[in-house]
């Protein structure tokens, strides 16, 4: 399937990963599908074939439902790596 088409598919279904940032306090992740880890510096959350990695201090988790998650603490950083395929599909 054209690439083109492809992406025009996933804007119309809303499968792609969708990432809000308020201030440096908090991260909002939607369509996720694995939360890989959460620690006190790092979270790290698959979403729509890409790996969101959340940096920061003091960070947890909270909200997980309808697929969207809400990282907060001191965030530092954000990192987002497309997966090579994404799992389950």
């Amino acid at each position: 399937m054209n690439n083109s088409i492809r992406k025009k598919l996933r804007d119309m279904a809303f499968i792609n990963a969708y990432i809000s940032i308020v201030d440096d306090k908090s991260v909002v992740i939607e369509n996720v599908s694995n939360i890989n880890e959460c620690n006190d510096i790092l979270a790290s959350i698959e979403a729509s074939g890409y790996l969101i990695k959340v940096w920061g201090s003091s960070l947890s988790l909270s909200s997980y439902e309808n697929n969207i998650i809400e990282v907060n603490g001191s965030i530092s950083a954000i990192e987002l790596e497309k997966l090579s395929r994404i799992k389950g599909k």
